[in-house]
């Protein structure tokens, strides 16, 4: 039997759910950006079946097969690495030896109007913003804007990252986990497992 604080727990999360997504976050230019991340409520989330994952080989049980990997200075290293799990699961490491800004992304298509929940787990070690912004370290995002989720700088255990977003009038985007951001690179390394892009449903925009 769940105990009152777990139930008490997961009933806010659900309003979380609710009323969150009502409000919007502002960036530069005046643009609304419609991300939230909500890492408490994943806690109590089961995981989706690997059929609702839009990303090809999110878990990289196939390596980096349909993933693209870049680096801002051509210093980072991207690879999957066997040893460093979470659960069953192989990771994807992304290593700054040298100070940079390195991304895995892949394209996905995405259909107007709906929510989707991008969400990983991640850990980290040895971070240090070398130069830019000090607010730089391991993020899931979307090329081409400011929409990210938290950004984690220590994290020497796995813990979760989940943003919800607003396709709007897209219908393609190019997302995955990211080492560094623009104007902030630094060194140390962080792990990715279960990259998931899921489908919510209509927007009711």
């Amino acid at each position: 039997m769940r105990s009152p604080s777990s139930s008490l727990a997961v009933t806010f999360g659900v309003c979380l759910a609710v009323i969150l997504p009502l409000s919007g976050f502002s960036q530069p230019g005046g643009q609304a950006l419609r991300s939230l991340t909500y890492e408490s409520i994943a806690l109590h989330r089961s995981h989706e079946s690997d059929s609702d994952n839009l990303f090809k080989n999110g878990d990289f049980d196939n390596g980096l097969d349909g993933w693209n990997v870049q680096s801002w200075g051509k210093k980072g290293r991207a690879n999957v690495d066997t040893e460093e799990r979470h659960g069953d699961q192989p990771s994807l490491r992304i290593s700054n030896g040298t100070a940079d800004n390195t991304f895995v992304t892949q394209v996905v298509r995405v259909t107007p109007s709906r929510r989707y929940r991008l969400s990983c787990w991640v850990k980290t070690h040895d971070i240090s913003v070398k130069q830019g912004r000090g607010n730089a370290g391991a993020t899931l995002w979307i090329a081409g804007g400011w929409e990210a989720t938290k950004v984690v700088k220590r994290a020497e255990d796995w813990i979760r990252l989940e943003m919800i977003f607003d396709s709007g009038k897209r219908t393609e985007i190019q997302a995955g986990p990211r080492l560094g951001q623009w104007g902030g690179i630094l060194t140390g390394t962080a792990w990715f497992s279960d990259v998931s892009l899921v489908d919510l449903g209509s927007s009711g925009r």
